[in-house]
């Protein structure tokens, strides 16, 4: 994210978990056109989330349902509508600003 805009995304097909988080991340910052030294913060999430959070060194490791609540309101406080659909491994969830 850069000025609260979302700037690049990266999704890949999970294989080898470490593999594919580093994939995703390089995706991301490949379409944000931004280099790594850049970067401020980083958060993992998911299940996941302990193994890549160390490995990557990420600033806040967090739970899936934690954070799409935390990214509801930040919506909601910034007078913007928003529905989501978290549509993991496991599960589904749909949360609503």
């Amino acid at each position: 994210m850069r000025d609260n805009e979302i700037i690049g995304v990266g999704w890949v097909e999970t294989t080898e978990v470490l593999k594919s988080a580093e994939l995703a991340y390089a995706t991301a910052l490949k379409m944000a056109r931004v280099d790594e030294s850049e970067i401020q913060a980083l958060g993992t999430t998911g299940y996941g989330r302990l193994l890549i959070g160390e490995e990557m060194k990420a600033a806040l490791v967090q739970e899936e349902l934690t954070v799409n609540s935390k990214g509801a309101v930040y919506l909601a406080e910034t007078e913007r509508a928003c529905d989501g659909i978290d549509i993991g491994g496991m599960d589904t969830r749909l949360f609503r600003s």
